[in-house]
């Protein structure tokens, strides 16, 4: 009916095979150095009443199936190495008076029915990791021990006036780290239940006078508000206990106004160009879209206009232009703090000769017309010669123009030209390559 092993040097396992005993009623294996995972076999053995399993070496879980174990009246596994959660089904030990689950790696929250157990005169949670315990129901502890846990004064101040309620000291609560920029606002954001707290922040462990808020706030950050800081937190309900936060690391940084980043931007004559601004430009602070704007516009003349997307337009129909052009973009972030940068447009483009001669007075192909050739610099200056079949020159001009230095099928002698092909030559004074092709003269 009782198996006592306590205090010797066991080393290996706990058998399966414990929970194959009908009437074992006692099981006390303490003070050895058995090891690896309890098993779960063990909630087989209902008739216990007694199960003490520490100190040992045991690791992995509590098995939920200790549950099973309805007659149990002490229950202990303290100084082990056991891990993970307390499993709710330890809310089944109706009749338990004492639970020892202290010194091991145990997380997260004491399940609420274990506070619901009526019997319980001796519980230790101590030197673990849980992070809340339940309101306990009974009123006849002799020892409730919860110190060195993550426990705050939400968890403890329902607990208050239980006998032998022992809670100091805790771990400290979790810091964190907060960035911000000069003239921003600094805010630590931090909160903890407890209805009765009080709350002392500190900087590179100096008291900061009058920051006994539980979130600590500064409506501009200046350079010097960087730093390390921590919270302390009494309760004037559960005494004894200063809680402490680790710590929050602050770090404050210049405000750079935003970068952009100027591309290459390219098109043809007449054509459109377009590009998305927003990505181009890169911010310490938030981008404030509405003022991207165009300070100097296109030296060109072209017309140009930045969306409420941020997107770039130029357009260049009806504009006569070639070359590069130039425009200066504005950028500013929430706080003001703006940057202006000048694009580039390269706008390429080149003559085009249009190869059909009808001089009959209707006003539609009148000239040999030859676009873009009075519009660039390098073929402003220029020859144009035409050629017959027979490769006789019959016209020739220098600097054509489209208006008044034309061919309109009537030769250098002043006579009409007749109705056939003919051949042109373009060449420009600027060293641009000269162009050649044919022409229908049509009377």
């Amino acid at each position: 009916q009782s198996i006592s092993l306590g205090q010797n040097q066991l080393i290996g396992s706990l058998s399966p095979l414990i929970g194959s005993m009908p009437n074992l009623q006692q099981l006390f294996i303490g003070g050895n150095q058995l090891s690896g995972n309890i098993p779960s076999e063990i909630g087989n053995a209902v008739t216990l009443t007694f199960l003490s399993l520490g100190p040992n070496q045991f690791t992995g879980l509590l098995p939920a199936s200790i549950g099973n174990l309805t007659n149990l009246t002490s229950l202990s596994v303290f100084n082990n190495q056991l891990t993970g959660t307390v499993p709710a089904s330890l809310g089944n030990l109706v009749n338990l008076t004492a639970l020892g689950l202290s010194v091991n790696q145990f997380t997260g929250d004491v399940p609420a029915a274990i506070g619901l157990l009526p019997n319980l005169t001796d519980v230790s949670l101590r030197d673990n990791d849980f992070t809340s315990i339940p309101f306990f129901v009974s009123n006849s502890f002799t020892d409730l021990l919860v110190y060195g846990n993550k426990l705050h004064f939400g968890h403890l101040e329902p607990n208050m006036g239980k006998g032998g309620f022992v809670y100091v000291p805790q771990d400290n609560l979790p810091g964190g780290t907060v960035a911000t920029t000069v003239g921003q606002p600094l805010t630590i954001p931090f909160s903890t239940p407890g209805t009765n707290n009080q709350y002392q922040w500190f900087k590179n462990n100096s008291a900061i006078s009058g920051a006994t808020s539980a979130t600590f706030s500064l409506p501009a950050a200046t350079l010097a508000d960087a730093g390390t800081y921590h919270v302390e937190i009494t309760n004037t309900l559960v005494t004894g206990l200063t809680l402490r936060t680790d710590p929050f690391i602050v770090t404050v940084s210049t405000v750079n106004p935003p970068i952009i980043t100027p591309v290459p931007l390219s098109t043809q004559v007449e054509g459109v160009v377009t590009v998305n601004l927003i990505p181009l430009i890169t911010t310490s602070n938030t981008l404030d879209l509405s003022s991207l704007q165009i300070v100097i516009p296109p030296a060109s003349g072209a017309p140009a206009a930045i969306d409420g997307n941020g997107v770039l337009t130029i357009n260049y129909a009806g504009i006569n232009f070639s070359g590069t052009d130039l425009l200066t973009i504005r950028a500013c972030d929430i706080l003001g703090n703006c940057t202006d940068q000048q694009f580039t447009v390269e706008v390429a483009g080149d003559i085009v000769p249009y190869n059909a001669v009808s001089p009959n007075g209707d006003g539609k192909n009148d000239f040999f017309y030859i676009r873009y050739i009075d519009l660039f610099p390098d073929t402003q200056q220029n020859s144009v010669t035409i050629f017959n079949r027979w490769g006789d020159e019959v016209f020739s001009i220098s600097n054509y123009d489209n208006n008044t230095r034309v061919f309109r099928g009537i030769s250098n002698s002043g006579k009409e030209l007749t109705t056939g092909t003919y051949f042109y030559k373009i060449e420009f004074s600027s060293g641009r390559p000269s162009k050649t092709g044919f022409l229908s003269l049509k009377r």
